[in-house]
């Protein structure tokens, strides 16, 4: 029985039933991923405001190749709800709904062994899914009606994918991953960790700091859900940023992230402080390695 239930939006019930329809066609294996799964994990189920809720739903979906991606894709638009992008291959737009969509990221074999999927026909297109396998093994299950569960990913998986997304779209001129890293980082043991922070020992291997050990606790829990590439190129990316934090583009973005994306002035003179965000990463670094 899944742990978790919740009431969403009439369209994004449609969405789900339509990607569920044409998965199972297809016996392809799917979950709610991205903003969707961070809304409803974070602001529905444990009263953690985002602040950038979303009624989009981004889906993973485990294909074995493109043929059986397409047919996905176009069984889901012939169902009539929604319609091909013509600019983006990814993503379907709701026929009624205006500026409602859907994002399907392919995910699985179809991957190179350095986690890229490069989009036919000419491939010019790259997206990188390191820590997809991973998160959609450690999803969890929530009711959305009685008879209707579907697989959302957990907050160490969101983790997990959003610090790779943050790695290949660092430089673009919204820094949304930093601000949703940075309620991960912190909101972690509101979300349901409060008791587990003192039973594991995360809380007197952090001096008492309840911030730090809550970071620590979900590092610890996103190490739990590597495989060997995964890790690996998780470590590099973070020590990386960590062994030069006067240059770290993450610390700063961290420290300066805003809900809106890039940061204001305002949200610039009232960020965080560097060394702050700094002792959450080390103390999240530190949870990989217990």
């Amino acid at each position: 029985m899944p742990a978790l239930s919740l009431k969403i939006d009439p369209v994004q019930r449609i969405a789900l039933q339509a990607v569920d329809a044409a998965a199972r066609a297809a016996r392809a294996d799917w979950f709610v991923a991205g903003a969707t799964a961070r809304d409803w994990l974070l602001q529905d189920i444990h009263g953690i405001e985002t602040l950038r809720a979303t009624k989009d739903v981004d889906f993973g979906i485990a294909v074995r190749d493109w043929d059986a991606f397409r047919r996905i894709r176009e069984t889901i638009s012939a169902g009539g709800e929604f319609a091909q992008d013509p600019r983006a291959d990814h993503r379907l737009n709701h026929r009624q709904v205006a500026g409602f969509h859907i994002d399907l990221v392919p995910f699985g074999p179809l991957a190179g062994a350095d986690g890229e999927i490069a989009w036919p026909p000419d491939r010019s297109i790259v997206m990188n899914v390191t820590g997809f396998d991973e998160a959609f093994d450690a999803a969890v299950q929530v009711a959305i009606d009685e008879g209707f569960v579907v697989r959302v990913a957990s907050l160490p998986g969101l983790m997990l994918m959003k610090l790779f997304a943050w790695r290949d779209r660092r430089h673009e001129a919204m820094h949304k991953d930093a601000w949703d890293l940075r309620l991960l980082l912190t909101q972690y043991e509101r979300a349901g960790n409060a008791d587990r922070i003192f039973d594991e020992g995360a809380m007197k291997a952090e001096g008492f700091d309840a911030a730090c050990a809550a970071a620590r606790l979900l590092g610890r829990d996103v190490a739990g859900l590597l495989r060997p590439r995964s890790r690996a190129a998780l470590l590099s990316l973070l020590d990386a940023e960590l062994n030069d934090p006067d240059s770290s583009e993450l610390v700063e973005q961290l420290a300066h992230a805003s809900a809106a994306g890039r940061p204001t002035q305002g949200d610039l003179d009232g960020g965080l402080r560097v060394a702050e965000v700094l002792k959450w990463l080390s103390c999240f670094r530190a949870g990989l390695d217990d």
